[in-house]
């Protein structure tokens, strides 16, 4: 190889290093992870007037990419047992939410203040009926998701809370209970209040 052509290989390559090394590193995205974080809150049954309070092991896990923007992640809520009144009478509800869509939405934060905008669905399965000593055991559920919309505007600060307002989809699978339970849950216009904080202790 002639010293010409050894020159200008070396320059070449001096050339690309340089455009190599020139190259800033890819930044990482700011992601702010939740993990067991405590949900609560109460959903109102607008034909019957009364709450049913979600159980305090209701976790949400799930992250928000501030880079990106991006929200996502999970909401657990056990099986749990509620005393509501029909007709005058006290009734236990054995209730299940089984999430049949994950949390999804976007975050934006402006200095103390963070915009989210979200939603979430869920199945609501009707274990067991309650009336004094007996105990009826159902297979009751909603025929849809019930959709939660998860909207906060607001400052950065712990527990944050979301309103809204959803509708309790007719019930499926509930036998000779259907028409009535039906009737007592089923409809619009049934407004919720729930609240996500951290861990105990943390």
């Amino acid at each position: 190889m002639s010293r010409l052509r050894r020159a200008t290989l070396g320059a070449v390559t001096a050339l690309l290093s340089a455009a190599v090394v020139s190259v800033p590193p890819a930044t990482a995205d700011t992601v702010l992870p939740f993990t067991d974080y405590q949900v609560g809150g109460t959903l109102t049954v607008k034909k019957l007037d009364q709450s049913i309070t979600l159980p305090e092991e209701s976790t949400f896990n799930g992250a928000a990419n501030l880079t990106t923007g991006e929200l996502s992640g999970d909401v657990f809520v056990p099986e749990f047992t509620s005393t509501i009144r029909v007709l005058a009478i006290p009734t236990q509800v054995t209730t299940k939410l089984d999430q049949a869509q994950p949390v999804q939405g976007t975050i934006a934060v402006d200095g103390g203040n963070v915009s989210i905008r979200s939603s979430t669905s869920a199945i609501l399965r009707i274990r067991k009926l309650g009336l004094g000593l007996l105990r009826v055991p159902t297979t009751c559920r909603t025929a849809e998701p019930i959709v939660l919309t998860l909207d906060y505007d607001g400052p950065l600060a712990f527990p944050l809370t979301f309103d809204g307002v959803t509708t309790i989809p007719r019930l499926t699978g509930c036998g000779l209970l259907g028409p009535t339970v039906g009737a007592l849950l089923s409809g619009p216009g049934n407004a919720y209040h729930l609240t996500l904080a951290p861990p105990s202790g943390s």
